[in-house]
């Protein structure tokens, strides 16, 4: 009965995660990180050979703010993308277009803070779609 309802719960788990992104998007996970309390920074080094024309944030367990977030390509060139602003737990941004199309990124820098009073700290996943 236990094992019924634990294969039961993991479909329904499945089916809400598969439906949270629309079937024809190809969006492949960048990055996770887990957000300490208050204003901090972090660093994902994109390790993927493959061009993504966007990426987008996702957040879990808690709000989070977003107060910057810069893309670095390939070839060094920065781009810092207006995102400035606050994403519910269980919600993502808008996907956001990469400057110039298809693009190598080597790493994304982000600057965010949990919001107020969560008790929880945030887990945020960057996705990228080629």
């Amino acid at each position: 009965m236990i094992r019924r309802s634990t294969i039961l719960a993991a479909t329904f788990l499945l089916l809400a995660l598969a439906s949270s992104f629309p079937a024809h998007a190809a969006w492949k996970v960048l990055g996770i990180i887990k957000a300490d309390k208050g204003l901090d920074r972090d660093e994902v080094t994109v390790s993927a050979k493959r061009a993504y024309r966007q990426i987008k944030l996702k957040a879990d367990a808690a709000d989070v703010v977003i107060e910057s977030l810069h893309v670095v390509y390939g070839s060094g060139e920065p781009d810092k993308l207006d995102v400035r602003k606050t994403i519910r737990a269980g919600t993502s941004t808008f996907p956001l277009d990469l400057k110039g199309g298809d693009r190598f990124i080597r790493k994304i820098v982000l600057w965010y803070k949990t919001t107020p009073g969560a008790s929880k700290k945030a887990i945020v996943t960057i996705y990228g779609n080629d």
